[in-house]
């Protein structure tokens, strides 16, 4: 790294540069990187003008008593989560019918001395939930060099989904955790919905969307000091001990492989983002 890092547990202020103390931060915001038009946590109600809302989100869920807290669900049990911020108590789900459910989360397992995490439910979500779980794409790592991802999390009072691109894949000894980064305002200047994490967005998924369905890369886990960079647990690495968590239970981490010689190729989910779309990590 060339420049510290921070974690991105509870408690960082950022009130100095005018952000919200927590979640994602989205440039130029507005209501089209909403999940939810009003109501989040307790009462969220669908945002029609959600730029992704033909994708299915079904699978994110969020500690009611800490909304901050979103994890994504990798089986019908199992959900990626920070070890450094891990959830505890309910987990509730908007289904794809628009209806609220919730799940006791029952423990949590550190992937060895990462800052990855595996939660675990008590009972498993039912077909008949109609709650999604997600894959990653591949488990190699220059497949997600260059990639669009949507980084999703609590934006002020509601969800916010944004994009960047994977700028670097390596190991960060201060998570002790290969990661994934992506930076953010590079050279000054800022692309409509670029975003990136802030404090206490530990776990929160980041995705990337191939062939309109979601695929999980991680979960977000540190920041730098200069608030440039965000870094990730980079799930596909740890694609061996996680697959045996999730076998404890009858499960498995599933790998969908990308569709076709044209790769993980993909838009970046809003339209200005394709006038301004190359790589922004250059130092």
């Amino acid at each position: 790294m060339k420049t510290a890092v921070s974690l991105l547990c509870a408690g960082m202020v950022f009130a100095a540069l005018e952000r919200p103390a927590w979640g994602l931060h989205i440039a130029y915001h507005n209501a089209t990187y909403d999940r939810f038009s009003s109501g989040y946590s307790a009462n969220p109600v669908v945002n029609p003008s959600f730029f992704a809302a033909a994708y299915d989100f079904s699978g994110v869920g969020w500690n009611p008593s800490d909304n901050r807290r979103n994890v994504a669900l990798i089986s019908p049990r199992h959900f990626v989560a920070a070890n450094h911020f891990q959830p505890t108590g309910t987990l509730t789900f908007m289904n794809r019918d628009s209806v609220l459910k919730s799940y006791t989360v029952n423990s949590v397992t550190r992937i060895g001395a990462t800052d990855l995490a595996i939660g675990r439910l008590t009972s498993a979500i039912l077909p008949a939930d109609e709650i999604a779980y997600y894959p990653v794409v591949s488990v190699v790592e220059s497949d997600y060099l260059g990639q669009w991802i949507w980084p999703y999390g609590k934006y002020s009072s509601t969800i916010g989904v944004g994009s960047n691109k994977v700028a670097e894949i390596y190991f960060e000894s201060y998570v002790n955790t290969e990661s994934y980064i992506y930076y953010y305002g590079q050279g000054g200047s800022y692309y409509p919905g670029e975003a990136m994490g802030q404090g206490g967005d530990s776990g929160s998924p980041d995705f990337i969307a191939v062939d309109g369905q979601l695929r999980v890369v991680g979960g977000k886990s540190f920041i730098n000091t200069d608030l440039s960079l965000t870094g990730g647990t980079f799930l596909p690495y740890y694609y061996q001990q996680v697959d045996n968590v999730l076998a404890l239970d009858g499960y498995h981490l599933t790998v969908v492989p990308e569709p076709g010689a044209s790769g993980l190729v993909l838009v970046g989910g809003i339209g200005l983002l394709l006038a301004r779309g190359r790589m922004r990590h250059e130092r």
